[in-house]
């Protein structure tokens, strides 16, 4: 509720695009501008996330020693930074809409609150309307992960996932397949490589 709350604000100057943020999060220099970036590259961009070292199907893991601003630097190498390759699942610890879209794809389904599987369900609505979901590459946000619902996660994943797969299992199997055959990850795994 406070996330739709947050998305269905609007005001005088509306924005390009609008961002939930977990509270559980830590921000790198420059993360907003790149987002800013990643929306003005392409009018068909509706969702983009940035790398984690905890966020499912877009994570890299911090390498031993390294902190989460050399994970930033890091990835401030890959080149070209306009390219945003699609993501098989949106994750909404760190998570730009293109504002336009909230009219007609609408906020977060009610079904799953308090949380999980709001997010996924969002970036198949979002396909469904024809825009892309995609990950920037070069921005990295670290997330602590699990402190919104640490003691609830099993039992809210055990009642929204039957509701997620319902509406999008064969779809999201076809995503999960193309998003495991394209990596998106490989780039910026190897420019941690190389860092090392």
């Amino acid at each position: 509720d406070s996330a739709n709350r947050g998305l269905n604000f609007s005001s005088p100057h509306e924005t390009l695009f609008k961002i939930i943020l977990n509270s559980d999060t830590v921000l790198t220099p420059k993360w907003l501008s790149k987002f800013e970036a990643c929306f003005k590259s392409d009018s068909y961009i509706g969702l983009a996330c940035p790398t984690s070292n905890n966020a499912e199907n877009i994570s890299l893991p911090i390498p031993e020693g390294w902190s989460w601003l050399d994970m930033a630097e890091a990835l401030e190498q890959l080149a070209p930074v306009n390219h945003y390759p699609d993501i098989s699942t949106a994750i909404g610890f760190c998570m730009g809409i293109r504002s336009s879209l909230i009219d007609s794809v609408g906020l977060f389904d009610r079904i799953f609150a308090p949380g999980y599987a709001e997010d996924s369900d969002l970036h198949f609505r979002v396909l469904a309307h024809g825009f892309r979901s995609v990950l920037i590459k070069d921005c990295f946000v670290y997330h602590e992960s699990h402190a919104s619902f640490s003691e609830n996660k099993a039992r809210l994943v055990a009642r929204n996932r039957p509701i997620f797969d319902q509406r999008w299992s064969t779809i999201y199997r076809n995503d999960l397949a193309h998003h495991d055959k394209t990596n998106p990850l490989s780039e910026p795994r190897e420019c941690i490589k190389q860092a090392l």
